[in-house]
């Protein structure tokens, strides 16, 4: 197998002298400079010759969490987490969460469970979500 690299996977295994397989970015990853998925040769040795590409991690938009939240969340890129956390007039524990990419979405996700803001002059509470938000009111 070629040198493991952060955000880059390839299908080399098993192969054999002469052979041939891709390097090329994972999901959440972007090539840099314009570049592209590699060639790498197998080698007698057992070794890969050809260079594997160059990326970097895909950054997540800023989340809207809510009214009565804000976060930490800016400018992260994949696998960076954050805090998001309540602010006056409403209350409620900080939340983690982390830049992802699943289904070919890259988002900020709750690492756990979603941020909960609760109102100190109403009865409303925030629930975050993601990237969006619920607003439910209790009179």
């Amino acid at each position: 197998q070629p040198t493991a690299i952060t955000g880059v996977t390839n299908d080399c295994s098993g192969k054999t002298t002469g052979e041939t397989c891709t390097a090329s970015a994972l999901g959440g990853y972007s090539y840099s400079d314009d570049g592209n998925a590699t060639t790498l040769t197998c080698l007698a040795d057992g070794s890969f010759s050809g260079s594997l590409p160059d990326v970097t991690a895909d950054t997540c938009a800023t989340p809207s969490l809510g009214n009565g939240i804000a976060s930490l969340c800016f400018g992260k890129t994949i696998g960076q987490t954050c805090f998001a956390f309540c602010v006056p007039p409403y209350i409620g524990t900080p939340a983690m969460y982390a830049c992802t990419h699943a289904a070919g979405v890259t988002e900020i996700t709750p690492v756990a469970s979603a941020i909960v803001c609760t109102s100190t002059t109403t009865t409303t509470t925030v629930t975050s979500t993601s990237t969006t938000s619920t607003t439910t009111s209790t009179t």
